[in-house]
């Protein structure tokens, strides 16, 4: 088996095991989490493959099983399946530790990083995935404070996001260090953390925030 599907099984291996545990009953929310997985996947797939297309990055095949859907290797999009099963789970993990509770009211300094950001994207126009994570990351700020903006208010949003992080360091260095996932140097800023481009951080952003967003939409 090769290495990236490995690691798609890793993430999913956990939560799966745990789906039916009685304090978090994640078996019972299954259809609202096909729900946000299919509605952000969509996007983020098409996204991915627009990118591939576009020699963003490009897939290492020594690390791959050679199939493809669009372009894209058959782990990438078990990726998109796999991640937010393990990522909502954390949601309800936090959830059932941390009652729901007002933390603060960010609504005009994140739109104010909203707006920062969509004006840096266009300055790193010529860095093409930089300029569309910024762009993305944006318009995720802006969506959520027409839709909900009390998901920024949330401590428990906050608390998701940042323990998500931590399986995000881990995953991502082990997909970047191989490298499993190879970027271009043009379409990048160059700035890593570890092996990990920095515009990744602000896709994690945008994706976990939309899969969260979706998700209590219930």
């Amino acid at each position: 088996m090769r290495f990236y599907l490995w690691l798609d099984l890793w993430i999913l291996f956990i939560p799966l095991l745990l789906t039916f545990d009685q304090r978090i009953n994640y078996f019972k929310k299954l259809s609202a989490v096909l729900r946000a997985t299919f509605m952000v996947g969509i996007f983020f797939v098409l996204w991915d493959v627009a990118a591939n297309a576009l020699g963003h990055w490009t897939f290492h095949e020594s690390y791959i099983l050679g199939v493809r859907f669009l372009g894209l290797p058959f782990e990438e999009i078990f990726f998109f399946l796999v991640m937010p099963y393990s990522c909502l789970f954390i949601y309800e993990t936090v959830a059932y530790f941390h009652p729901e509770r007002i933390c603060c009211k960010p609504q005009k300094m994140l739109s104010a990083a909203a707006v920062f950001l969509a004006c840096l994207g266009v300055v790193f126009l010529r860095q093409s995935y930089t300029c569309a994570v910024l762009a993305v990351s944006a318009a995720t700020i802006f969506v959520v404070l027409q839709i909900a903006p009390q998901l920024f208010s949330s401590r428990r949003y906050w608390i998701f996001l940042t323990v998500t992080y931590i399986p995000f360091l881990v995953f991502n260095s082990a997909l970047t260090s191989r490298p499993v996932v190879i970027y271009h140097a043009q379409a990048i800023w160059g700035f890593r953390v570890g092996t990990i481009p920095l515009e990744d951080f602000f896709y994690h952003f945008s994706l976990q925030t939309l899969y969260v967003l979706v998700y209590r939409q219930r």
